[in-house]
């Protein structure tokens, strides 16, 4: 979807999640903070929801095996250390490294991106299947040594990590979406549930984000976000 020599990447989408958190919060408090919180609910759950769409489309199960191939994202490489661990029934997601954490710290705005790792990840586990248990221990944003995930009654074994990699091999990144579609969402989805919470007041922090954005990355990079803003997130794209 990107246009010309515009490369958006995880990065981006990390600096624009913190920046709206930032304007908003700072011009309504508390209730700009949970308004942001919701919105990064409904951003993931929308997310888990077109995972568990593919998964049918393809006829398979909606269990952890393929929410793992189906991820919709994928970092550059060497941007995400993640380690699998079986623990009886259990399956343990260890986060060592990740794109979002380091921009934020780069840039002192972790106080306002740990606000996304609080509630993304059980988000998009309960929209793509709300009988799946997802406890989130601890996170890096907050201050831990890392990313710490424990899918309950996960039931998997060493075989299956073989069958999770012959997925994405024979998937071939049909699964991933680009960057900018990613960004557009988490842009819409923030911005419509921030202005349904706080108000018309409240376009003018999302305003405010969006140029930092463009200041940071070109006008062109916004106005590629602000063109896909209008997109159905709900569904499969075509």
């Amino acid at each position: 979807m990107c246009k010309g020599k515009i490369e958006f990447t995880a990065n981006q989408h990390a600096l624009l999640f913190s920046w709206i958190a930032k304007e908003v919060i700072d011009r309504f408090g508390e209730k700009g903070k949970n308004a942001v919180g919701r919105g990064v609910v409904e951003y993931g759950r929308q997310r888990g929801k077109r995972m568990a769409l593919r998964v049918k489309k393809d006829g398979k199960h909606i269990d952890i095996s393929n929410y793992i191939a189906y991820g919709e994202w994928q970092a550059r490489p060497g941007d995400m250390d993640t380690r699998l661990f079986i623990h009886g029934d259990d399956l343990n997601m260890q986060i060592h490294k990740c794109p979002w954490f380091e921009e934020w710290k780069k840039h002192d705005l972790l106080e306002y991106g740990r606000i996304y790792c609080q509630y993304i990840d059980e988000a998009i586990v309960e929209g793509y299947n709300s009988q799946m248990k997802l406890d989130v221990l601890q996170n890096r944003s907050a201050g831990a040594d890392y990313c710490d995930f424990w899918f309950r009654k996960a039931g998997m074994t060493e075989e299956d990590f073989e069958k999770i990699n012959k997925t994405k091999s024979k998937l071939g990144g049909k699964a991933i979406m680009p960057w900018d579609y990613h960004i557009a969402h988490l842009y819409k989805a923030l911005e419509d549930v921030i202005i349904q919470e706080l108000g018309e007041r409240a376009k003018d922090a999302i305003k405010a984000a969006l140029d930092m954005f463009a200041k940071n990355y070109g006008q062109e990079s916004a106005d590629i976000i602000l063109s896909l803003k209008d997109t159905d997130f709900n569904i499969l794209p075509k």
